[in-house]
This record gives structure tokens, C-alpha cells and sequence, in this order.
């Protein structure tokens, strides 16, 4: 054992790794203690006068020092404070939990070691001096620009099957098919248990080894780095669980205590969960500043998205409404954070989850960082066939300089949108993934950076609060055998490539804007213009002003359009848009992708190919009937068929959206709950409309 000293002014809170290999010295920030013991197998984690730590000139720290130690070899030990309180290092880089290990398997983290048997509490830190390094092979990896941003956001647990960072790796090439250019994990700091979303800290220097050791973390970090795609990693500073020491050693018995050098004993903000990080605190602000430093340069990773940072804040509310309001001391102490970021990596990524004023949103952007931008409300309604409006997916509308808003129509937080539709908007499930390809166009192709959560690019139909709100979800490998949820995946990987290779979607000349159920984004550079048209309402939409368009700039043009997933001339100055269907225009002709992808085509009157035929014929049968009224619809139409049921007065009870993909529909409509009486349903396909008569018993 060695007691090395340090100056005060070296002193460093954590575990200083002697060049030796063979010796370590610990620094524990314990203010207003009286006594620190080491515990460890070296003393049978009993606290001996001789591992009672020294007490530094600051009278706020502990140190010891520990020699003969053998290189490479796991150290397991812990504090014990006031000889009452056992806890770990909290900057230490690996944790042993007697409670949740067992259950982490060996294909996850092969031997791992088990928890000491005399160790205290719940959780010891462990040490390794001498430490192999890992072996970073991609050295040359350029991150994209911000603007240029498209990250994917996921939870390690729910990805794959096997929940890992190893299966993670393998599944590479789906994320490289897409076309992302970033990866945004959930928090993969250590957290309580084996089974969350990240969002209960408990050890932010050490990766939770539910999802395997920590050279798998940095191995998938490599294998993203070689594939050109950014890792992005999500951290929460607001708040921690009652396992990270700073919570544990200042606890009056249901709460931080009066006397804690990190934490407020009462919330200070209405979205708060376990306990409230103080963020004028100068140990919080050294802290955590280090735990960014420290995952940058240790994993390489290449930014970090803030977790609510519209909580950093010691001011009082107790609304959203007072919270979002412009904070000056919150500003700067993200500003903080991010030249702590930027002192050690200038062109890392500080993305803020944020919801704030856009005044204050816009003080941050100018800082250098981005925010999030929520749009989950407006394309839900979309989905649903209701009216929404698109224009804050545009930093120009939250009066932002730059484009630093990253827009997204799904999170880990929101509602899927297939799932809405199909429960809210009773749409079928192929209509659903129609409409799910015109939000992806209208999201992507908006300049600016873009976040989509996981298999949203195949559709993914399970709700957010099946098994519990942060419950384990299904994955959805199985999407990529169904030819209708591949094809929207390739429209997803079809407009990704367009982002990336062509400079109009960089434009600061672009405008959102809607009419009549109909989405539109127009822009426009040097090289022409691009018209993005989408049609969510529940009937045909006939645009009748002239496609001679009016450019976000004020230049009026005239030009021949191209549609870019068929590669036709639109050849009419009207057109007429099917419930779901969205085309790409553009003044320059583009290569086309895969056919198909999309139901519509183009006739060179300008009006859709999908429309009924003189032939086609409809049988509505078990009329009267009690439950169900089966409809059969045989026509050479493809696309959303809109079925309306109205009362003897006229007024419309419910509808249904089917999308025809044969010639042949067969669709049931459960009609029990409607009250006994006589209905009309009106059929709806292409410009046909049909109506049938039907009694309910």
C-alpha cells in the first residue's frame, strides 16, 4: 500500500492510474464527512485504521493510494462513509450489483465477475490498473455537418433480439442501407436494473453492462466510425437514482439532505424523476463537464444529446409555462457545458432537448448547439386525416439564423405513427404505410438535420405504451419479409440518398405550406426548384391553381416538373392527389429509384393512373345484418378506398380507409355498435363514388 500526495491543486475526484500499472490512488469529494475507509478483498472490506483514507488540505476530499497491484487484474472496492454509508466511485468506469448481475447473460458479457461476498450494500466500483487499450481501427472518419444531420435514434434493449452492443454491430448494414449518418443511443450510462430506457442513472463514467463490456461499446463505436455514420450518445444530468454515490452519502431518509453538495432536497421543476440535480452547483458543473470530456475521448463518441435541458435550472416553477420561459442562467450553463465539450473535441455535436422559448432556443443555436424539434403532434393529425400544420419543421418559423433544429416525426417519447393511424385514423394497415412514405418525404427533404426513432422505416405497429410505456417492445426484424413494409423502407433510403447528394436540400430558399388537406414544400436554388405535394386529407384533392409556382424567394416559374419516383413529366397545370398519395416534383429529371415503391403514377393529362374502371363492380351483402356488413369491390383501382356509413339523416357515424392493392377488395365492417336503423354507405375509390343502402337490426 502508498500513500502518494498531491498537491491540492492537482488533485483530481477519481481513480489516478499510476504509469507503473501496479498502483492506483483514489480521490473521493466527500464535504462534510468525517471518515472515508477503503474496503476491498486487500482488507476482507473491513474497515481497518490503516485504509482510513487522509483527509485532504481542502477538508472537502479523500485520498489513498494502493500498491502491489497486478496489471490487467479487475480490482473490486468501495468507500465506506462515516462507517455507515458503502458506495461506489462515481467516476468509476465499470460497477458490480449482487442484485441485477445474475441475470446479465454470458453470451452478453462473458465472465464477468460476481459480486464480493463481504462487500456492503448493493454495488462496489472496480479499478484495473494496467488496462490493455483497445485498438481503434478507423482513424480517418469525418463527422457530417450539422445541417446535414440524419440520426437514428434507438434503444439498445429493443433493437435487436439479443439486446447487445455485439448484435448492435451486426445489425450495421440495415442502418447503412437506410442512408442515416448518425446513430443517437438511449442512455447507456450505468442505471438501476437491467431492464430500462437509461433514464435512471446510477454510474455516469461506466456503461451499463446489460448491453455487454465496454470494448463492445467501443467496437461498435469503430465499426460505425468505418461505415461513416456518427455515434451520438444520450445523457441525463438532471437528475439521478439513489445508487450514484453523490444521491447515497447526503440522504436525510426519504430525500437529498439540506446538506448535499449536488442535489436539491425538493425539485425545482415540474418534469422531474428521482432526484433533482442542483446545476448551480460547482460539483455538478466540474462533474459532469468531466463526464463528457470523458466519453469523448475514451469512446470516441461524437456528440451527446442532452436530456430535458430546459431543467438546468435552479429556478422555481412549477407550470410548463413558467418553465419554458427565457432563463439566462440556463443558458449559460449549457454554454458551460458545451465549451467543455468543445475544449476537448471543437466539432462534437451538443444537441438539446430543450422546448423552450424560441428566444432561448435560438440564444443556444447561435451558441453552436442543436435542439430538438417535435412535430409528432402535427403529423399524427396527419395520419389521421385531420388538418395540420408543418411550418415549425422550418428553423426560419422559430426564427433560428441557422439551420440547427433537428425536426422529427417520431421519438423514443411519442406515439408511432402507423399505430395512430390504423387505432385513431381507421385506416387499414397498407394505408397506414402509404401516408408513412409521405411523411418521410416531407420530413427528409426539409432542409435542415432529421432524427426518425427505430423501424419507423418499416412501420413499426406497436404501441407506445404496450407492455408499459418504457416496457420491452417487439423488434420487427420480421418487416423486412413484407414486400409492402420493404417498399418503405427503400422510399426512406431513396430520399436519404437525394439529401445527401443534392445541394437544394441544403437551400435556406424553402417554404412549407398547406391548402385544402394538401402539404406542400417548395425549394428552390441555382439549379431549379423541388416540389414535395402530399395529400392527407380523406378525399381526392384537385389542385386547381396552376403548378406555374411562386419560389419562397418571390421568383415566379413556369417549368416542366418531374415526378421522381416514376421519372414521368407532369404534363397539366392542375392535378388531382388520391387520399395518401405524395409525389416528389422536381425542374431537373433524377435518376428514378426501384419501380413501384409508391401506387401513383402519372397519365400525360397529369391526373393519377389509379382511377376505377367503367367496369367495375360492387356487392355490399348480409344486408339487413346485426354485426357485420362484408363489401366487395372488383375494379382495376389501386390505391385508398374511403368508405363513409351515414345515418338516415345524412350525417356521417364512421368511416373506414382500406388501400386496394388487388383487383379485388373484400372488406367486413363491424357495425354492431351503431343503433338499430336505415344507413347509406358511400364508396369512394378514384374519382367514382358509389352508394349502397343497408339496414341495421
Amino acid at each position: 500500500m502508498i500513500r502518494p500526495s498531491f498537491d491540492n491543486a492537482d488533485l483530481r475526484d477519481g481513480i489516478h492510474y499510476h504509469p507503473s500499472g501496479t498502483a492506483v490512488t483514489l480521490v473521493l469529494f466527500a464535504s462534510g464527512k468525517q471518515t472515508v475507509h477503503l474496503l476491498g478483498d486487500f482488507n476482507g472490506w473491513e474497515p481497518h485504521p490503516e485504509f482510513l483514507m487522509q483527509k485532504t488540505a481542502d477538508g472537502q476530499r479523500f485520498q489513498l493510494g494502493l500498491d502491489g497491484l497486478t496489471p490487467g487484474q479487475e480490482v473490486p472496492f468501495q468507500y465506506l462513509v462515516d462507517v455507515q454509508i458503502p458506495v461506489g466511485d462515481p467516476y468509476c468506469e465499470k460497477t458490480l450489483d449482487w442484485r441485477f448481475d445474475p441475470a446479465i447473460p454470458a453470451s452478453t458479457y462473458p465472465n464477468l465477475p460476481v459480486f464480493p461476498e463481504k462487500a456492503r450494500g448493493n454495488v462496489v466500483s472496480v479499478l484495473q490498473p494496467g488496462k490493455q487499450a483497445y485498438g481503434w481501427q478507423a482513424t480517418d472518419f469525418q463527422r457530417p455537418a450539422p445541417e446535414n444531420l440524419l440520426i437514428y435514434e434507438l434503444l439498445v434493449r429493443d433493437f435487436t433480439a439479443a439486446g447487445n452492443y455485439q448484435s448492435l454491430t451486426q445489425a450495421l448494414p440495415h442502418l447503412r442501407q437506410l442512408g442515416i449518418n448518425a446513430v443517437e443511443l438511449l442512455p447507456v450510462g450505468e442505471f438501476s436494473g437491467n431492464d430500462s430506457w437509461g433514464y435512471n442513472p446510477t454510474f455516469f463514467f461506466a456503461p451499463d453492462k446489460a448491453y455487454g463490456p465496454a470494448h463492445e461499446l467501443k467496437r461498435f463505436v469503430d465499426e460505425c466510425h468505418h461505415a461513416g455514420i456518427a455515434v451520438i450518445l444520450d445523457v441525463v444530468f438532471n437528475h439521478a437514482d439513489f445508487e450514484f454515490p453523490y444521491v447515497k452519502m447526503y440522504w436525510d431518509g426519504k430525500k437529498p439532505s439540506a446538506d448535499s453538495p449536488m442535489f436539491n432536497p425538493v425539485a425545482r421543476h415540474p418534469y422531474n424523476v428521482f432526484y433533482d440535480v442542483n446545476h448551480d452547483s460547482e460539483l455538478a458543473q466540474t462533474y459532469f463537464s468531466r463526464v463528457l470530456q470523458h466519453w469523448l475521448t475514451e469512446y470516441r463518441v461524437d456528440g451527446f444529446r442532452l436530456d430535458l435541458s430546459k431543467g438546468f435550472t435552479q429556478k422555481k416553477t412549477t407550470t410548463d409555462e413558467e418553465f419554458r420561459r427565457h432563463d439566462p442562467d440556463r443558458i449559460a450553463h449549457l454554454k458551460r457545458f458545451a465549451d467543455a465539450v468543445r475544449t476537448v473535441d471543437p466539432s462534437a455535436f451538443v444537441i438539446l432537448e430543450h422546448f423552450a422559448e424560441d428566444r432561448e432556443e435560438g440564444e443556444l443555436t447561435e451558441a453552436g448547439m442543436l435542439v430538438w424539434g417535435n412535430l409528432n403532434g402535427e403529423f399524427r393529425k396527419l395520419m389521421r386525416g385531420n388538418g395540420a400544420d408543418l411550418a415549425r419543421l422550418s428553423h426560419h418559423a422559430r426564427g433560428f439564423s441557422r439551420p440547427a433544429l433537428i425536426g422529427y416525426a417520431e421519438s423514443h417519447d411519442e406515439e408511432r405513427l402507423v399505430v395512430e393511424a390504423v387505432q385513431k385514423g381507421h385506416l387499414d394497415c397498407q394505408s397506414a404505410l402509404e401516408r408513412a412514405k409521405a411523411v418521410a418525404a416531407l420530413l427528409l427533404l426539409t432542409p435542415g438535420p432529421k432524427l426518425l426513432w427505430q423501424f419507423g422505416e418499416l412501420g413499426y405497429d406497436a404501441g407506445i405504451n404496450e407492455n408499459s410505456r418504457t416496457g420491452r417492445k417487439p423488434q420487427r426484424w420480421e418487416y423486412l419479409r413484407d414486400p409492402e413494409r420493404l417498399k418503405l423502407l427503400k422510399v426512406y433510403a431513396a430520399l436519404t440518398r437525394l439529401r445527401r447528394t443534392l445541394p437544394v436540400f441544403q437551400t435556406a430558399d424553402f417554404e412549407l405550406t398547406h391548402r385544402d388537406g394538401l402539404q406542400r414544400l417548395t425549394l428552390s436554388d441555382a439549379n431549379g426548384i423541388v416540389v414535395v405535394v402530399a395529400n392527407f386529407g380523406l378525399r381526392p384533392v384537385t389542385d386547381e391553381q396552376p403548378f406555374a409556382l411562386r419560389t419562397p424567394s418571390g421568383t415566379k416559374t413556369s417549368p416542366v416538373l418531374y415526378d421522381f419516383f416514376t421519372g414521368q413529366a407532369l404534363a397539366s397545370d392542375t392535378f388531382t392527389y388520391q387520399p395518401g398519395e405524395f409525389h416528389v416534383f422536381s425542374s431537373e429529371k433524377w435518376p428514378a429509384p426501384e419501380p413501384a415503391l409508391v401506387p401513383w403514377a402519372l397519365l400525360a393529362t397529369g391526373k393519377p393512373e389509379a382511377v376505377a374502371s367503367p367496369d367495375a363492380w360492387l356487392t355490399v351483402f348480409q344486408n339487413p345484418t346485426q354485426e357485420t356488413l362484408i363489401l366487395e369491390l372488383e375494379s382495376t383501382y389501386r390505391g385508398e378506398v374511403m368508405l363513409e356509413i351515414s345515418d338516415a339523416a345524412g350525417q356521417r357515424v364512421t368511416h373506414f380507409q382500406p388501400h386496394k392493392v388487388d383487383k379485388k377488395l373484400v372488406q367486413h365492417l363491424p357495425i354492431r355498435d351503431l343503433p338499430r336503423g336505415h344507413y347509406q354507405l358511400q364508396v369512394a375509390e378514384g374519382g367514382q363514388r358509389r352508394v349502397e343502402r343497408f339496414v341495421k337490426e
